[in-house]
């Protein structure tokens, strides 16, 4: 978790609903499980990274297009990278670093890269890699052959 702690820190002054959510985060994260729904514009992803900053295991976030996962790493440069040559973080699922982004279907056709026991395959490179924490973005839009590799995780 240091490492998080010292590479990274939210830059700006946090807007009041942000903060009262961050205020009681432990409260929110007591089950290791959590769901952040709120209006478009409202700070979800800045949300989400101060979230697995605080969290400080690392980390693999997933999102529905190239788009949204570039904005992932776009927000935590601009908002949050103490070092302008802060690169503890990985576009490719297959070269995972402390944060990892990216989408949905990478997972999946990683998943389908396997040969036999491709869920429990997927499962042992997660866990060889060390990801802890798990960030679905838009789990709302996925395709229905997408949670298959999800729900094995």
């Amino acid at each position: 978790m240091q490492k998080f702690r010292e590479l990274l820190k939210f830059k700006y002054t946090w807007r009041s609903y942000q903060q009262k959510f961050l205020d009681g985060f432990q409260s929110h994260i007591k089950d290791e499980h959590l769901h952040v729904v709120a209006p478009p514009g409202s700070g979800k992803t800045i949300l989400g990274l101060e979230i697995l900053i605080r969290i400080g295991k690392p980390t693999l976030v997933l999102a529905p297009t190239l788009t949204i996962r570039n904005q992932w790493r776009s927000r935590l440069l601009d908002f949050f990278a103490v070092h302008k040559d802060f690169n503890e973080y990985s576009l490719d699922l297959k070269k995972p670093s402390l944060i990892t982004f990216s989408t949905y279907q990478s997972l999946f056709a990683l998943t389908k890269s396997f040969d036999e026991n491709e869920k429990q395959q997927l499962l042992d490179f997660i866990t060889s890699h060390g990801i802890k924490t798990l960030v679905l973005d838009e789990a709302h839009h996925l395709k229905n052959e997408w949670w298959q590799c999800l729900y094995h995780l």
